[in-house]
């Protein structure tokens, strides 16, 4: 709700600070107060997840966000990818769950290396059609996203509607999440283009 500079404060008292990097900018377009918007390379991210207890998962969580795109048809619009790297073997013992949209798709993956299994060595990847006026996702509108996962259970909603509901890799931590990127990545050349707002992080599946 800043409205200038570079930091994102974390409104729940947390610390969980974030830093606007490149080109991602404060918007007065938005559901409350300020909103950020990104276009070209450009993302958010949090200071330091890794030494706080806050970003702690065990094996539930749910990002919530409201997000704002003028139109469909574009490749690889980065909303947030939430990731877990083993602090002493590293890649590919890693647990990363991401949310994305890819031309006219949703796509939310899934991949857990450090548990055996289908969905988890190899990943898992579920989508929805956000031209299916099912789904009533509302182009030139913020939209609100809700993913929330247990266990292995994968679920999506828009705009208070669950539009799918899969199992995929296990989300089993134990720990601190150690990177948390939004609306882009500094390792990315896509970002959302587009603008969101209100972001929330649990370290539980919300009902």
């Amino acid at each position: 709700e800043e409205g200038s500079g570079t930091t994102a404060h974390d409104s729940s008292g947390n610390g969980n600070d974030g830093t606007l990097h490149m080109n991602a900018t404060y918007t007065k377009d938005s559901v409350e107060g300020y909103a950020v918007e990104t276009y070209g390379q450009s993302w958010i991210e949090p200071n330091n997840p890794i030494d706080d207890e806050s970003f702690y998962f065990t094996n539930e969580a749910t990002i919530i966000t409201y997000v704002k795109i003028d139109n469909l048809y574009q490749d690889r619009r980065f909303i947030w990818n939430l990731q877990y790297d083993h602090p002493v073997n590293g890649y590919p013992y890693t647990i990363y769950i991401r949310l994305e949209i890819n031309d006219n798709f949703i796509y939310l993956f899934s991949k857990n290396g450090l548990e055996e299994g289908t969905n988890n060595t190899q990943g898992f990847r579920t989508e929805v059609d956000l031209s299916d006026f099912r789904y009533r996702f509302n182009l030139g509108q913020y939209n609100n996203i809700v993913v929330t996962i247990k266990e292995d259970l994968y679920k999506i909603f828009i705009n208070g509607i669950e539009v799918i509901a899969e199992k995929g890799a296990v989300f089993l931590v134990n720990d601190i999440m150690r990177n948390f990127w939004v609306m882009g990545a500094k390792w990315s050349d896509f970002s959302l283009e587009g603008k969101m707002d209100e972001l929330l992080v649990y370290n539980r599946a919300l009902s």
